[in-house]
């Protein structure tokens, strides 16, 4: 999908523009890491269940933002240290997400995509290895 996306605008711009190649490496990423997330539901539910997990994922990992909002607005108490243990587990998604720094030719600074590499990267690890685990659980009888 990437190779005619970039067909497509070369063909409308005959031209392409090298940062189109960093938006599209870190949807990989993210892609990675619903994959992998869906292979973990895949592990332990039906089909049915592991499509709307991954999809409610992935809403969730691109809305996750809003729950960091709401902290800052939240007064000290229990309230608040519980939505910051929450918002610590959920995933954050929006850091693969550079499609407007880029469109818009904006300077993305070098810490941010090495955060957002090794973020999806371990968290990738991470969901695949609770996969293996609970599938070595798993009875095939």
């Amino acid at each position: 999908m990437s190779l005619i996306f970039l067909a497509l605008v070369f063909f409308h711009t005959f031209t392409i523009e090298w940062e189109m190649f960093v938006a599209i490496l870190f949807i990989f990423f993210e892609l990675c890491l619903i994959t992998s997330v869906a292979l973990l539901f895949s592990c332990f539910s039906t089909p049915i269940l592991s499509s709307i997990f991954s999809l409610a994922f992935y809403l969730i990992g691109h809305t996750a933002w809003g729950l960091e909002t709401l902290i800052k607005k939240i007064p000290p108490g229990v309230g608040k240290t519980m939505a910051q243990i929450l918002y610590l587990f959920l995933p954050d998604l929006e850091n693969f997400n550079f499609k407007t720094e880029i469109v818009q030719h904006l300077d993305i600074p070098s810490g941010v995509f090495l955060y957002s590499i090794l973020y999806g990267i371990f968290y990738t690890l991470f969901i695949l290895i609770i996969a293996v685990l609970v599938f070595r659980k798993r009875d095939f009888i």
